[in-house]
């Protein structure tokens, strides 16, 4: 079939059936798994008869594109296709758009295309974790706080919601909203008394107080995790924290002892800041 509308494009290049030619070739090349070609060709499809081709051959084009892990095709030809298209974009391609745009630091798209997500029936719980944490990447904390309720109704796993618990505590810090802040990393703790998510429920225990100015209360809280927890990641952010906490309350001993002990235990962490 590809062979002879090939054939035909040859011969007779000003054909009326044209449009009908590439399609049909490009419809082959996706077939066969040859994305790239089948691009190019419904792409010309559609740019030469838009009215026959617009529908059939742009699902096909973001699906070519998304398996050519085309990032800006794939976010274009899903734009386009929202505009003027009848069917829905498949949810795997707007996670994974989502996604690759949370990965890059692009917050702005990510949010764009996780809201197409949720507000679809087959929505799931991580879509709005994920669309949350694209908010508040933003300070979208208003926002944010709204679509991490909505994720805590869905979850009833305690890890899950502990972890869904500290981002809304992050969200109504960025509010302003401290005792609800504090509400959440109560409920968080209580979940996982333990481990890593409750040194990260007590860092955020310790942001609310320094928020506030309260750096002294904050720097103690900060401190305490290091006393309970050992890991490479949490434990020298909390020190981090408490150095600068310590400082900012004139606490200038207190500081240079978090500061030893930060520089002491986790070396590689203050050599990983610098670079």
């Amino acid at each position: 079939m590809i062979e002879n509308f090939e054939l035909l494009l040859h011969d007779f290049p000003e054909t009326p059936a044209a449009a009908q030619a590439h399609y049909w070739i490009g419809r082959g090349a996706y077939d066969a798994k040859d994305y790239k070609r089948a691009a190019e060709q419904l792409s010309l499809a559609r740019d030469q008869d838009r009215e026959q081709f617009f529908e059939k051959a742009s699902l096909a084009l973001i699906l070519s594109y998304y398996y050519l892990n085309d990032i800006g095709s794939v976010a274009k030809e899903v734009d386009l296709y929202l505009k003027n298209g009848k069917g829905q974009v498949p949810a795997e391609v707007l996670r994974w758009l989502s996604e690759k745009y949370f990965e890059s630091g692009t917050y702005e798209g990510a949010e764009k295309y996780f809201t197409l997500v949720t507000a679809r029936e087959d929505a799931t719980p991580g879509d709005f974790l994920k669309l949350g944490r694209a908010q508040l990447r933003q300070q979208k904390y208003k926002e944010a706080a709204q679509t991490l309720s909505r994720y805590l109704q869905s979850v009833k796993e305690a890890p899950t919601r502990a972890v869904g618990l500290q981002e809304l505590a992050r969200a109504e810090i960025g509010i302003k909203d401290y005792a609800a802040a504090q509400k959440a990393v109560d409920e968080s703790l209580s979940l996982q008394p333990e481990g890593k998510l409750s040194g990260e429920a007590i860092i955020l225990a310790g942001d609310i107080q320094a928020d506030q100015g309260n750096d002294d209360q904050a720097a103690k809280l900060y401190m305490s995790v290091a006393v309970v927890i050992d890991d490479e990641e949490i434990t020298p952010r909390a020190l981090e924290k408490a150095v600068a906490c310590y400082q900012k309350a004139g606490r200038d001993p207190e500081a240079k002892k978090a500061l030893n002990t930060l520089q002491s235990r986790y070396p590689e962490y203050l050599q990983h800041k610098k670079k």
